[in-house]
């Protein structure tokens, strides 16, 4: 394996001995998972810091869904191993040790850590690492088109989340070597994590006189998850540059990376979460999108004309979506259709 990462699905485990080459002697190989999930944040910082070239990027990328995956994985490992074993009743535990098995992917493990340990990932560091898996799939088998902007944005959210996981959740179970080996990491990835949040956060400041006055219409970036993506005539984020989407994208989009559900929802359904706009009569039109002038509340949204309802109802005769009035069960086309017929 060379060090683009641990594949999605794959669980990293430790190699008790390793010969090294040319050399007669055993070299002792101590990557337990903490310390190789910690490893991998080490590198994603070094990588991410700065200006970081294509390269950079890549690696970034991959190394930190490799170090999510370990890391998020490791407490499932300690209550029960067969947590983490897609088809745990066909594995043996000479098979799990041996790496011979198939792993949950990090969707999974993020369920199991709810259902079975009470461990709750919350929604923001959730959007963020589904994010990551989508781009680290792309750069393993057909490529990937991201701004560096949108990776140091997903990268610092998930990083932030790593660390308060890794502090709560895992560094109580160390041996005492491993867990001052892990608080120097610690602070390499804390330094690191600051450095690219700053820069973050400056290009944020830039931008806030540009998204002064446009709030009804700045929802969520589904790239980089930042408050700048202003739908005013095209679909634009103003934080990722160069970042345009076509409205009907921006809607597939905005339903998987910040909505949290799966493409695969929609493989099946050409309209995916679209439905026709009331206003504009596009199919454009998401239900549940945040806005920033009241980030708190729901509202049905339109990515190609801007419009934003609450309280859509869909016709009980031609089910298209309106907003009733008292009583009002039908909407005024079919209403008005069903008088001229009378």
């Amino acid at each position: 394996m060379d060090d683009t990462g641990v594949p999605e699905g794959e669980m990293a485990v430790e190699v008790p001995k390793l010969r090294a080459e040319g050399q007669g002697e055993v070299k002792d190989f101590h990557f337990p998972p903490v310390l190789n999930g910690m490893d991998y944040l080490e590198s994603v910082v070094t990588h991410l810091r700065g200006e970081p070239s294509t390269r950079d990027l890549k690696y970034g990328v991959l190394h930190l869904q490799a170090a999510t995956e370990v890391l998020l994985k490791t407490p499932l490992v300690e209550h029960d191993w067969q947590l983490v074993v897609d088809w745990p009743k066909d594995c043996t535990e000479e098979q799990y040790v041996s790496g011979d098995f198939k792993s949950v992917g990090i969707k999974d493990a993020v369920k199991l850590l709810r259902s079975e340990l009470d461990i709750d990932v919350p929604m923001a560091a959730s959007n963020a690492i589904n994010e990551l898996v989508l781009w680290r799939n792309a750069l393993q088998h057909f490529g990937l088109t991201v701004t560096a902007e949108a990776v140091a944005a997903r990268a610092a959210a998930v990083l932030d989340f790593l660390l308060d996981f890794i502090k709560e959740h895992l560094t109580w179970a160390l041996a005492e070597e491993d867990a001052q080996h892990v608080a120097t990491q610690m602070e390499t990835v804390s330094r690191g994590l600051g450095e690219i949040t700053a820069l973050v956060q400056t290009r944020l400041r830039t931008l806030k006189p540009r998204l002064e006055g446009l709030e009804e219409v700045t929802v969520q970036c589904p790239q980089c998850g930042n408050w700048t993506m202003v739908v005013d005539e095209a679909v634009d984020c103003l934080y990722c540059t160069g970042s345009s989407w076509t409205p009907e994208a921006a809607c597939l989009a905005y339903a998987v990376s910040i909505q949290g559900n799966s493409w695969r929802d929609y493989r099946k359904d050409p309209s995916g979460p679209r439905e026709t706009c009331p206003d504009c009569d596009g199919q454009t039109l998401v239900n549940g999108v945040r806005l920033a002038h009241a980030p708190e509340q729901e509202y049905s949204f339109c990515f190609g004309c801007s419009a934003q309802y609450r309280g859509l109802e869909h016709c009980m005769r031609c089910t298209r979506l309106f907003q009733p009035g008292e009583e009002e069960s039908v909407c005024d086309d079919c209403w008005h259709e069903a008088i001229q017929r009378d």
